[in-house]
Formats: C-alpha cells, structure tokens, sequence
C-alpha cells in the first residue's frame, strides 16, 4: 500500500485544533473551579471543625456576591482543638470591605446543592483583614442535625395525635367523666332540664310583674345600695379614724396591752391549774371533793326545807 507523505498544512490543522481543543478544556476548569488567573488576590484562612461537603475551588461570596474561591484545606489544630483549616482566595479589590468584624459561613446552593463559603460585609472603622489573617466562623446548622429535630418532631406529632385518637375513642365508649357527659342519657335530659330552668328564670326576670323583675328594674334598689356601702364607708373612715368604740378598740395600743396582760395571766392561772397536785388541780380532779360538795349541797338543802315548814325551831321572838 503506498503511503502519502503528510503536508505541512495538514499538520498545521492538527495541531491547530489539537491546541484549541485544550485551550476550550482548560476554559472550562477554569469556568468550573472558580479561579481567576489573571487577578490580584490575597489568601483569608478559616478553622472549622467540619467543613460539611466543602470542597477545593468552591465558590466564596461577599454578602451574595463572588469574590473568590477555596483555595487549599488542610487537617490542623488551633487552641488544642483539632478542625479542618481552609483558606479562602479573594480578589484583592475587595479586601477593604472584609473585617475583623466579619464572620464566614459554610451553606448551601439550594436545599441539596454545592457548598460554598459567604462572607458577611465589615463595616468603617473596623480593621481590615489581611493576608494569612483568621476570619471568624459562624457555624451553620448541620442539615443531617436539622433532619434529627425535624423527625423527633414528627414523632412527637404522630405521639400526641395517637394520643388524641385515643380519647376520641373512650369519649365515644363513654369512658371517663367527658365519655359520661357526652353519652348519658341522663346527663343529656338533666342538661335540658337545667337549660329550661335557666330560660324560666330569664324569662321570670325579663318580666315586668315578677319579683325579681321588679327588683332588677327597680332603683330603689340601687340607691338604698348606694347609701349602704355610703355608710359603710363611714363607719371604716370612723374607725380608721378612733372616733367611737370600735374606733377606740381598733386603734387603742391600751386595749392590745390590756388584752395582752389577760392572756399572760389566764395562762399563768391555767398552768397552776394544770400542775399536778395543786389546790385548784385537787378541786377540779379529786373525787372526795366531788362527794364532799354533794353532801354539802344535800345537807343544805334539807336545812333549807326544815326552815321553809318550821321555821319556829329557829327564831324566837318575845316582847316581854
């Protein structure tokens, strides 16, 4: 088989397309990792313990805005705490709006999507982060922890309304008091009975000729209640005052040492009563002195009976 010599001009469309093929290639990683060859940057690092799906070349935001892009993460420790240390490449031109006020943030592109670090705006007057500086972290919730709430949650719901199902079901058994209340046809007629009654007395009420009509229409009835708590709060006033007895009784510091007193010595006589063996403990306990009463009284009385029918055996009276 003969062979035909290349020509140059072929070769030439080769490599032409050999060389835009991967210029076109290169493009796209670029595109794809978020690096910019051609600009100023400076490095910014973050210590995180949990990077959370974070990967090299994510996307760096400033308050929404791309600013740059991770650049390198390594496993370190910082306080005797071991993390993940990421360093974050930023366009140079926005170093100035990036403080020590400033916190990052690790979150989500959608609900499932990539990761990618934002940074919160600094403000005048704060100092500017420089190169190799640490910003602060603001950690973000875990979505695995999120999900662990969210399904305990649920679990409670399903709990309680399992729970509720429950109760439905024994108010419908007539069980319990509400189960009673709800299925009785006892308590369903006593209720009726009662919501007449109450129509009853509001009807008796609203009448004009019924007593307790009268009463209700009545001002009468509101002025003569007037004057009484009118007066009553004369009488408090007065006695608030000391006029009158009570007013004395309520505000006379003698009456309370009087009373004081009395108390001291009532106690004082009820203890000698109470010592055992007293006088006044052998009168109240001593059974002689029981008998020994009765008789006196017995013999008393009888004296008094002989006196009333011969009264002559006693007084003799003679003019001469």
């Amino acid at each position: 088989m003969e062979t035909r010599p290349l020509r140059w001009s072929e070769l030439t469309i080769g490599i032409t397309i050999v060389i835009a093929f991967a210029i076109f290639l290169f493009g796209i990683i670029l595109v794809g990792s978020n690096v910019k060859l051609f600009t100023a940057t400076y490095a910014v690092r973050m210590f995180v313990p949990n990077i959370e799906g974070l990967v090299e070349g994510s996307m760096v935001t400033l308050a929404g805005r791309k600013v740059g892009y991770v650049k390198d993460m390594q496993f370190g420790n910082r306080g005797d705490v071991n993390g993940v240390e990421v360093s974050l490449s930023i366009d140079s031109k926005f170093q100035t709006q990036i403080t020590d006020k400033s916190t990052a943030t690790i979150k989500t592109i959608g609900l499932l999507g990539d990761k990618y670090v934002d940074l919160s705006l600094g403000q005048a007057g704060e100092r500017v982060m420089e190169e190799g500086d640490y910003i602060q972290v603001d950690l973000s919730p875990d979505l695995a922890a999120i999900a662990r709430k969210v399904t305990a949650s649920v679990d409670d719901f399903v709990q309680t309304v399992r729970h509720a199902r429950n109760i439905v079901q024994r108010i419908d058994e007539g069980k319990g008091a509400v189960g009673r209340l709800v299925t009785s046809e006892e308590m369903s007629e006593s209720l009726d009975r009662f919501a007449s009654s109450a129509s009853r007395i509001a009807e008796m009420m609203e009448s004009k000729n019924s007593s307790a009509g009268r009463l209700l229409r009545d001002s009468t009835l509101y002025v003569n209640l007037s004057a009484l708590v009118q007066n009553l709060g004369d009488i408090t006033a007065k006695i608030k005052s000391g006029e009158g007895t009570l007013g004395k009784i309520a505000t006379d510091a003698t009456l309370y040492e009087e009373l004081s007193r009395f108390a001291t010595q009532s106690d004082s006589l009820l203890l000698k009563v109470n010592t055992p063996g007293g006088t006044a403990d052998r009168l109240l306990t001593d059974p002689q002195f029981y008998e020994n009463v009765v008789q006196l009284v017995k013999v008393l009385n009888d004296l008094v009976g002989d006196f009333k029918e011969h009264p002559d055996r006693y007084f003799h009276f003679s003019v001469f």
